[in-house]
């Protein structure tokens, strides 16, 4: 695989993972009562453990994504455009 099929795969999964993370962010909203149900019977944490625990999880997956997904196709688009160019950073 070349490195512009590995930017589509970055791509893709950037665009997957933010979609996962925006269901989920709609789940908590509306669901958030009877998700925390389910969670505070098997494992007994208040509302305000279950807040904050929901709310850390999806920011960890969001920083992940970022740092995972983004940056990696970020950086392989300067690589190519700089390549399209003819730029070589190798002669300089």
């Amino acid at each position: 695989m070349d490195w512009s099929g590995i930017r589509t795969v970055l791509g893709w999964c950037a665009v997957i993972n933010f979609g996962l993370l925006m269901v989920s962010w709609v789940l908590y909203m509306v669901c958030h009562q009877w998700i925390y149900d389910i969670w505070s019977s098997l494992y007994g944490m208040s509302m305000e453990t279950y807040d904050l625990l929901y709310i850390s999880v999806l920011a960890m997956w969001k920083i992940l994504t970022i740092v995972f997904n983004v940056v990696p196709y970020v950086a392989l688009g300067m690589i190519s455009d700089k390549h399209k160019n003819g730029h070589n950073p190798e002669i300089e």
